[in-house]
């Protein structure tokens, strides 16, 4: 693959910090405990399929490499490349290599659509994987065409669409789960404020069902606010925090605006007991710039903590190591959920036959009762029944007191229970 906007090896990129959200070669194959094998053929044949060729299978990574999602696209991507490598160096899948083409869909919905299109018709990849919370964009497009789409979840229209399939939905229309609420409660929340991105449909989505949450467990929601690029002053927000007495503060917004409010509320005296991020927020750099001014604050996790000793995780750190060095530190949110989306798509390519086609693919998934990434998940996902589903599990860890490092919360994942909304 090509250095290019379109063709990509990963490119070492300085940490970006939005208002909102090279292949080590090797002398012989990297063996990695807890990866099983993607396929035991070594055969492969010429077939019609877009993207299917005798040696290759060529997908499409669809990221937002600039703009207001960019701090997601380098680990993402470097969790991909790692576990494509892992596999490319077995083998690949019944004897093909599995490459990308990759598109940066600027984090605007209309360039996701452009870019999408663009790979179906000029690079005529077999399917998707995508990073981006502008999924939206061309998710109509993708679904009537057919086209296998993996990643993570950022917007609803991944718990809509049978063509798409992601490992960490927290957004569906009438449907909410319990483990928020029973978390924060658990901690001893019982006033909440909730804090969400302005225009913006995802976050308002995950802060309704934050809410829904909340209120199931007995937690008085005091507030539900949006917060603006105009109205983004912490230490004004600090003091609204404080004034309505919230011990609990509940964040739909990217982690580290949310962390600069959680110092600024604490400086302005606010005694904040709970103080509940999004998954980005898990993020060694975090507590480089932070420290103890980020004590006690937690952060859900549709992963297993780095933290939990796992054959995988060694597996995932050696792999990180040969085909993704260039990320550092390597135990990074984005990077693990790369890595896993990643693999559901060798999972799902090692179902179908010789000559894959997309319905056989999309089909063979969707049949999957039990899929847990090798114990990379909080608990097995059943894929045959997850469309319009929230996940029901998650880690929770919390950074310490002296702000140098994440501890789990708990040994175990917490699970919840389904709950119907009014939507």
């Amino acid at each position: 693959m090509q250095d290019s906007p379109q063709r990509g090896v990963v490119k070492i990129s300085k940490r970006r910090r939005p208002f909102f959200v090279v292949a080590a070669l090797l002398g012989g194959a990297l063996v990695l405990a807890g990866c099983s094998p993607v396929s035991e053929s070594t055969t492969s044949q010429a077939c019609d399929t877009p993207g299917i060729t005798a040696g290759e299978v060529r997908l499409g990574l669809l990221i937002s490499e600039s703009g207001a999602g960019a701090s997601m696209a380098q680990p993402f991507r470097a969790g991909v490349d790692a576990r494509l490598g892992v596999a490319n160096a077995a083998g690949g899948v019944h004897g093909r290599r599995v490459t990308y083409v990759w598109r940066d869909d600027e984090s605007a919905s209309a360039v996701n659509l452009a870019s999408a299109r663009d790979l179906l018709s000029t690079d005529e990849v077999f399917g998707i994987v995508e990073a981006s919370a502008e999924a939206y964009g061309s998710s109509a497009l993708l679904h009537d065409s057919g086209i296998p789409v993996v990643g993570i979840a950022l917007d609803p229209t991944w718990a809509s669409n049978d063509n798409m399939f992601s490992f960490t939905n927290m957004m569906a229309k009438n449907s909410s789960v319990s483990i928020w609420g029973d978390f924060v409660a658990a901690q001893g929340g019982r006033r909440a404020l909730i804090l969400r991105h302005a225009s913006s449909a995802a976050s308002d989505i995950l802060a309704t069902r934050m809410s829904d949450s909340l209120q199931a467990a007995g937690v008085a929601i005091l507030g539900n606010d949006e917060i603006s690029a105009l109205t983004l002053v912490p230490a004004v927000i600090g003091e609204r925090i404080k004034a309505t007495a919230a011990d609990t503060v509940v964040f739909a917004m990217d982690a580290e605006n949310s962390y600069r409010i959680v110092a600024a509320a604490r400086a302005a005296g606010a005694a904040i007991r709970v103080a509940l991020v999004p998954p980005d927020g898990y993020d060694p750099r975090a507590l480089h710039d932070w420290g103890s001014a980020i004590a006690g604050t937690y952060s859900y996790l549709p992963i297993t903590p780095f933290e939990v000793s796992t054959p995988v995780y060694r597996g995932f750190f050696n792999a990180m190591a040969a085909y993704a060095p260039q990320l550092q530190p390597p135990n990074q949110t984005f990077a693990a959920e790369g890595w896993i989306a990643a693999d559901m798509y060798l999972r799902g390519l090692a179902m179908v036959g010789g000559c894959p086609t997309r319905a056989e693919f999309i089909s063979g998934l969707r049949s999957v009762q039990a899929y847990d990434a090798e114990g990379l998940l909080p608990a097995s996902l059943n894929i045959s029944t997850s469309v319009g589903e929230i996940i029901r599990c998650l880690h929770f860890v919390q950074v310490a007191p002296d702000g140098t490092h994440f501890a789990q919360v708990t040994p175990t994942p917490l699970c919840g229970r389904r709950l119907a909304t009014d939507d």
